[in-house]
């Protein structure tokens, strides 16, 4: 077992070029993370609305600094702004190999879910990591939905 201790990392970017549709950048990053982060076990979400990203990060914490420089030079964003950096005991999104959703697929998600990462999205306030976690957690708690998204992706 690793000696070092597991972080939370929540941050939001701004969409910093409009050369590309969202979908391909969406995909692009989805790909770069799902070849990248299982060998460095990063795991999380990534979630885009109105031309913002909000990301949710879970690992070893060199390996999630490192990652989080590569992010901040990534022409892709702009405006970096980390909403979230702690500790944590135990991954709460473990078994995500970076998702990636477009949060203005409304239907696909909770209300109350949906509201909240709108929100986080827009007002760059979150009240704490585990909070935000469990407000995910609610967002997506339908699986069947999940594994649908995962299907379209």
């Amino acid at each position: 077992m690793s000696e070092h201790a597991l972080r939370l990392i929540i941050y939001t970017s701004r969409l910093a070029s409009r050369e590309r549709t969202v979908d391909a950048v969406l995909g692009s990053i989805r790909q770069q993370s799902r070849a990248r982060n299982p060998a460095i076990g990063v795991t999380g979400v990534l979630m885009f609305h109105a031309g913002r990203f909000l990301q949710v990060l879970e690992g070893e914490e060199p390996h999630l600094r490192e990652l989080m420089s590569r992010i901040a030079v990534d022409a892709r964003h702009a405006d970096m702004l980390v909403l979230v950096d702690e500790p944590i005991g135990r991954r709460s999104l473990g078994e995500w190999n970076m998702e990636t959703f477009e949060v203005a697929n409304a239907a696909l998600f909770s209300q109350t879910g949906l509201q909240f990462v709108r929100d986080a999205l827009l007002s760059n306030v979150l009240p704490d990591g585990a909070e935000f976690v469990r407000m995910l957690h609610l967002l997506l708690a339908n699986r069947r939905i999940v594994d649908l998204i995962r299907l379209r992706a």
